[in-house]
């Protein structure tokens, strides 16, 4: 009889820790680690995009009135315009780009014929009553365009002249197209307002 308690208790005994070591090294399911999704890192370009440098172009500019008003108004300039004319030939060459204004009459021809530049351009809107604007231009560098715009207003002598502003567009290989304007406004000191008003259709 004692045998079979010493039995009972020691099978019992065993059961509990079967069940106890069950327990204790049964492992639960982890789970499972979420993905990071990481940004994509830039990449060095195979084909770096080329650095643009400023180019600069030095030009020289004259801007010369050669007071080539018509005979006829008897001005004292205009008794040797054919001298001064040849002498201002001498003194045109070696610019890029020269801006003459009042070169109304055919006594101009005299300089810019002589003026040693491939390209140039005398703007002759001569009207019925009307002298031309005077304006012209010669320059080194082709000329792709030119525009002429006459003002509207004008006042005392120089409303006998079709004045303006001449747009002469040059090309020059190292930056494109660039724009050069000539004029030459009213001359009278008391047309300031007029001035401002071809200013601003100028503008």
């Amino acid at each position: 009889m004692l045998q079979g308690l010493k039995f009972l208790a020691v099978s019992t005994l065993s059961l509990l820790f079967t069940i106890s070591c069950g327990r204790t090294g049964a492992t639960q399911p982890k789970p499972p680690n979420p993905v990071q999704s990481q940004a994509p890192q830039p990449q060095p370009s195979t084909n770096p995009e080329p650095i643009v440098e400023d180019k600069f172009v030095d030009l020289k500019i004259l801007s010369f009135n050669v007071w080539g008003v018509p005979k006829i108004l008897v001005y004292s300039p205009t008794k040797d315009q054919k001298e001064r004319f040849n002498n201002i030939s001498t003194v045109l060459d070696g610019y890029d780009l020269v801006n003459l204004q009042e070169t109304f009459t055919d006594d101009s021809k005299i300089f810019i014929d002589k003026a040693d530049y491939p390209h140039k351009v005398r703007f002759n809107n001569t009207s019925f009553l009307n002298i031309s604007s005077g304006l012209s231009t010669l320059s080194k560098y082709p000329i792709v365009e030119k525009k002429f715009i006459e003002f509207s207003s004008c006042t005392d002598t120089d409303c006998f002249s079709n004045k303006g502003v001449l747009l002469i567009r040059i090309n020059i290989p190292e930056i494109g197209n660039v724009d050069i304007y000539n004029t030459h406004y009213q001359a009278v000191d008391s047309a300031e307002n007029v001035r401002i008003s071809d200013n601003k259709e100028f503008a």
